[in-house]
C-alpha cells in the first residue's frame, strides 16, 4: 500500500490499468509481473515483480515505482511493501471439511438463474444484474441477459459439445464475455458473474480454477470481489490457452459476505469460452480467538546477548513495531520475523532492504493482525523518468511445527538466497587471519610472504589468508580507521599487493582482502577530489553517496579493477557507519527517502556487477560486525564475520544459538587452539587468528582445524534446539 495525493492506494488501485503476467523461470520459479499504471495519462507506474517458489511455501516480491510522464509526480509517502491483514483462525480439523458449493455441480437449470446463496449475473465489480434468459440453443444449458452475450453455461450432456470453435467437455462450466466493460444491457458492462454469498458465519477455502480454450481472441481479464467491489488477492489476465488459478484459505467469513468471479475481454474485444472450476469449502464454525505469537531475534550490537531470540505475545487493541538502528539493516533488530498463529500455523516473514526498514503489528479488538513493512520514511515525487524500488518482501507459509518452518526457511535461504560462484554454491571459506600475528597497521609484503610461507611449511589445512584493514594509505595517520585514499602503503607495499596474492596462489591459499568504499576521512583522496560525492554528518564518518550516478561509476570500476588485476579471492566490504542522519541531513521536503533509496540501490548495482564481472568471486558483507544482514545481502555475499564481540567462547555459543535460528551459513573462529575455544566457534566457516611464530601452535592447530573438517558440512544442515537459551556460564 502507499499513499498518493493524499489518499490511500486502496481506495484508488483497482481503478488502475491493470496487467499481470506470468513466465516459468525455472523448474522452480515462477515470475509474476503486476504493472499498475495511473489512469487519464497520470504520470506514475506502479510494478511488482514476484517470485512464486514450486519447491518452497514461499514468495518474494519487491515494488517498483516510475514516473513515465513529463513533470514531476504529485507526492509518493508511506509506502509499506507488506501490507496485510492476518485473522486469527479457528482451530480447526481439516478432515471434518466439506465441499459446501460447487458452481458446476450446483448447476441451475430452466427454474431460476439464482438459488440460495448464489446466483448468475452480469457485471463488473459489483453492478450486478441477473441473467433472465436460459436456451439450450448450442447444446450447452446455458445463462444470459437476453442476448447470445455473456453467458454462462455447462455442459449436461455425456458427450463433448463443440461452441465457437471451441470443444466443452462434459461436466465442465464455461463462460464467456461480450466486448469490454461498457456496452451490453443492462449495464454497465457485459461481463458474467458468477456470486457466492456465505450463509452462515465459519471458516472457508476458496478454490477458483480457469482455462481459456477459446478458439481465438485476446483472452480474458478475471477478479474475484467482493459485493463492495473490492477486488481481492485473486486477478489476473490470461491470454488465449492459458490457464490461473487461485487459492484462500482458512478464511474467516461472516454471514452475508459474497464472493464473486468475474470476467471480461482483454482489449475490447469479444472475450474467449474459459472454463471454470469455482467451490467454497466449509472448514468449521469460528472458534474461540486466541492470540499471535511473534518470535524474533535481536540484532547485533557488539554483545554477548546479540542474536538472541524473542518472543512475544501480540494482545488485543496493542501495537508493536521493529526496526533497526541508524540504517543498518541488522543493527539492534534483525530483519526477519515468525508470526505464530493459535492454530500453529503461520508466516515467517523476511525483508530484503539494507537501509532504515520498519515493521507494524497492529492487533485490533477482534481477530485480526495488521502487519505492514517498508522503509522507515518515505514522502516525495519522482522526477520524469525516474524509478525507484522498494524494500523486498519474502514470506513463507508453514503449518505444523514452528521449529520445523525455522529449518524449511533455513533450507530456502540455502538453496535461493545465498552467493554461487559460477552457477554453483559459493565455497565457505576456512581462513587463517593474519591478525593473530601482526597488527592491522603493521602488515607488509615482506611479513605477509613470511606469514604465508610458515602456514605452508607446516601444511596448515586451511583454505584462505584473511588480510584485514590497514594496508592501504592511511594519509600520515597511524591507524586503520583513515580510509578514503585506495592505494597500497608504499612503504609497506612498494610493488602494490599482487604480489602478496600472487605468492598466496603459489602455495595452493586464496586470499580474503578487506575493502570500505563508503566510508570516507578528512584529507584523504576522496575528500580532497570529489567532495560532491560526500553525504558529511557532524562528527559522524562522511559517507559516500552510492546515489550519484558518477560515484558509483567510480566505485564500481576502481574497486573492480583492484579486485580484477591483483586477483583477490573474497572482496570484504566493511562499513563503520550510521548512515541514516547522513541520508536525511538536507533531504528535499518533498524528496524525504530519496537519498537511502538510490544510496542502497547503488549498493546492489555495484556488488552485482562485481559478481557478473567475476563470477568465482565472493563477497564477505561486513558492517562493525554483522550489522548489515537481509536477504539481499544474503542472496550476494556471506557474512564471514557476524559480530565485533568476538572470541569469547560462551558468548559465541549464544551468538551461535540465535542466529542459526535464520541463517544457515554463520561461523566465527577461535584465537585459541584449545579444543573448547575452536569448537565454541565453530560454523559453516572458520576465522583462525593464531600466532604462526609461535612454534607450539601447529600440532594443536592442525588436529583442531582437521577434526573441524569432519563436521562443517552439519552446520549447514537443519537446526535444533537442545537446551534454553541462556548466557549462563553454566
Amino acid at each position: 500500500s502507499f499513499v498518493y495525493k493524499g489518499i490511500s492506494s486502496d481506495t484508488f488501485i483497482t481503478g488502475w490499468h491493470f496487467i499481470r503476467t506470468r513466465a516459468q523461470v525455472d523448474s522452480n520459479r515462477t515470475l509474476w509481473t503486476l504493472v499498475y499504471t495511473e489512469p487519464n495519462d497520470g504520470p506514475l507506474k506502479v510494478t511488482c515483480q514476484a517470485t512464486e517458489y514450486q519447491d518452497y511455501p514461499a514468495v518474494e516480491w519487491v515494488i517498483y515505482f516510475d514516473n513515465i510522464g513529463t513533470a514531476d509526480t504529485p507526492i509518493i509517502e508511506n509506502i509499506q511493501a507488506l501490507a496485510t491483514t492476518m485473522c486469527c483462525p479457528a482451530v480447526a480439523d481439516k478432515t471434518s471439511s466439506s465441499t459446501c458449493w460447487d458452481a458446476a455441480a450446483d448447476w441451475q437449470s430452466d427454474s431460476s438463474s439464482t438459488n440460495g446463496p448464489w446466483s448468475y449475473q452480469q457485471g463488473w465489480i459489483g453492478n450486478w444484474a441477473p441473467m433472465s434468459q436460459y436456451d439450450t440453443s448450442t447444446g450447452l444449458q446455458r445463462w444470459s441477459a437476453g442476448e447470445s452475450l455473456p453467458y454462462i453455461a455447462r455442459n449436461t450432456t455425456v458427450n463433448p459439445v463443440t461452441v465457437d470453435g471451441a470443444s466443452v467437455a462434459p461436466g465442465k462450466l464455461v463462460m464467456c464475455c461480450n466486448n469490454g466493460y461498457n456496452s451490453g444491457l443492462p449495464g454497465p458492462g457485459s461481463c458474467p458473474s458468477i456470486t457466492w454469498t456465505c450463509p452462515k458465519t465459519g471458516v472457508y477455502d476458496i478454490d477458483i480454477a480457469l482455462k481459456n480454450i477459446g478458439a481465438g481472441g485476446n483472452g480474458v481479464q478475471w477478479c474475484l470481489h467482493s459485493g463492495s467491489g473490492v477486488i481481492n488477492t485473486g486477478s489476473g489476465n490470461i491470454d488465449n490457452q492459458a490457464s490461473d488459478f487461485f487459492h484462500l484459505e482458512n478464511q474467516s467469513i461472516s454471514q452475508g459476505t459474497q464472493y464473486g468471479i468475474t470476467f471480461n475481454s482483454r482489449g475490447d474485444a469479444t472475450g474467449d469460452l474459459t472454463e471454470i472450476s469455482y467451490a467454497i469449502t466449509s472448514v468449521s464454525d469460528i472458534a474461540e480467538i486466541n492470540e499471535f505469537t511473534l518470535h524474533y531475534a535481536q540484532g547485533d550490537t557488539g554483545s554477548p546477548s546479540d542474536f538472541q531470540p524473542i518472543q512475544r505475545r501480540l494482545n488485543r487493541n496493542v501495537g508493536f513495531s521493529l526496526a533497526p538502528n541508524k540504517g543498518r539493516s541488522s543493527d539492534t533488530t534483525m530483519p526477519f520475523f515468525n508470526i505464530e498463529q493459535p492454530d500453529h500455523t503461520g508466516r515467517i516473514v523476511a525483508i530484503g532492504w539494507t537501509g532504515q526498514w520498519k515493521a507494524a503489528l497492529t492487533r485490533d479488538s477482534g481477530k485480526n493482525l495488521n502487519v505492514q513493512a517498508g522503509m522507515e520514511r518515505t514522502h516525495l515525487c519522482l522526477h520524469p523518468g525516474e524509478k525507484i524500488r522498494t524494500p523486498a518482501i519474502l514470506m513463507t507459509f508453514w503449518a505444523g511445527d514452528r521449529i520445523h518452518a525455522q529449518n524449511v526457511f533455513r533450507r530456502l535461504i540455502r538453496e535461493h538466497y545465498s552467493p554461487r560462484q559460477n552457477g554453483k554454491p559459493a565455497d565457505l571459506p576456512l581462513c587463517m587471519s593474519v591478525h593473530g600475528t601482526y597488527s592491522f597497521e603493521a602488515t607488509s609484503e615482506s611479513n605477509l610472504k613470511d606469514f604465508i610461507l610458515k602456514l605452508k611449511q607446516n601444511q596448515c589445512p586451511v583454505d584462505y589468508i584473511w588480510i584485514d584493514a590497514g594496508w592501504y594509505n592511511l594519509n600520515g595517520r597511524n591507524s586503520w580507521v583513515n580510509v578514503g585514499t585506495w592505494e597500497p602503503d608504499q612503504a609497506r607495499y612498494p610493488n602494490g599487493m599482487k604480489p602478496v596474492v600472487d605468492y598466496a596462489h603459489s602455495n595452493g591459499y586464496k586470499l580474503v582482502l578487506w575493502f570500505e568504499p563508503e566510508r570516507v576521512t578528512k584529507s584523504s583522496w576522496l575528500w580532497n577530489n570529489h567532495p560532491e560525492w560526500i553525504f558529511r554528518q557532524g562528527d559522524d564518518w562522511p559517507l559516500l553517496n552510492l546515489g550519484n550516478p558518477d560515484c558509483l561509476a567510480w566505485v564500481k570500476t576502481t574497486f573492480g579493477d583492484m579486485i580484477g588485476n591483483w586477483g583477490v579471492d573474497v572482496y570484504r566490504q566493511d562499513f563503520n557507519v550510521f548512515p541514516l542522519s547522513a541520508w536525511r541531513n538536507g533531504e528535499a521536503a518533498d524528496r524525504q527517502g530519496i537519498h537511502e533509496i538510490k544510496h542502497i540501490m547503488g549498493l546492489y548495482e555495484f556488488w552485482d556487477y562485481l559478481l557478473s564481472r567475476y563470477p568465482n568471486l565472493i563477497i564477505d558483507n561486513c558492517a562493525s560486525g554483522g550489522r548489515r544482514i537481509d536477504f539481499e545481502t544474503l542472496r550476494r555475499s556471506l557474512v564471514l564475520w557476524r559480530d565485533d564481540h568476538c572470541w569469547v567462547s560462551d558468548s559465541e555459543q549464544c551468538i551461535n544459538y540465535g542466529i542459526s535460528m535464520w541463517l544457515p551459513w554463520t561461523g566465527r573462529g577461535s584465537v585459541s587452539t584449545a579444543p573448547y575455544d575452536v569448537r565454541s566457534g565453530m560454523g559453516s566457516f572458520m576465522s583462525l587468528a593464531f600466532n604462526v611464530n609461535d612454534n607450539g601452535i601447529w600440532k594443536p592447530a592442525n588436529e583442531a582445524i582437521l577434526q573441524y573438517k569432519t563436521v562443517r558440512h552439519l552446520f549447514q544442515g537443519d537446526y535444533y534446539l537442545l537446551t534454553p537459551y541462556s548466557l549462563a556460564k553454566d
